[in-house]
């Protein structure tokens, strides 16, 4: 489980970073200029999920950012085994694809490939 966040300001990144007290701010190979910070781990997203509780999105991204945490919370529950079943896998994958759906199909930010 990962929570990508891609910016053209670096610096903002680094705030990010020091807000939540993990996760790497690296510059995307094959971009202009865009920035990744990368957080991974159920302990960090945890963290991330109840930063967003408290100050939540307000744009298009509060629906992926619902999206990933429903995902997170299939995943992270060690009683909930559901993502190791197939109709569970299936879910997953569903959810995963409607993940930033509207940016990914317009606006490749970052792209590798502009």
């Amino acid at each position: 489980m990962r929570y990508l966040l891609d910016q053209k300001d670096g610096s903002i990144l680094h705030i990010i970073r020091d807000l939540f007290g993990f996760g790497k701010v690296t510059l995307r190979s094959k971009t202009n200029d865009v920035y990744r910070y990368t957080a991974t781990g159920f302990k960090s997203m945890n963290d991330v999920i109840s930063y967003f509780k408290v100050f939540p999105l307000l744009t298009k991204k509060a629906l992926s950012f619902e999206k990933w945490s429903t995902i997170h919370n299939l995943a992270a529950q060690p009683t909930n085994k559901l993502h190791l079943t197939e109709e569970g896998l299936a879910q997953v994958r569903a959810l995963q694809k409607q993940i930033n759906i509207n940016n990914s199909m317009t606006n490749k930010t970052g792209s590798a490939h502009p």
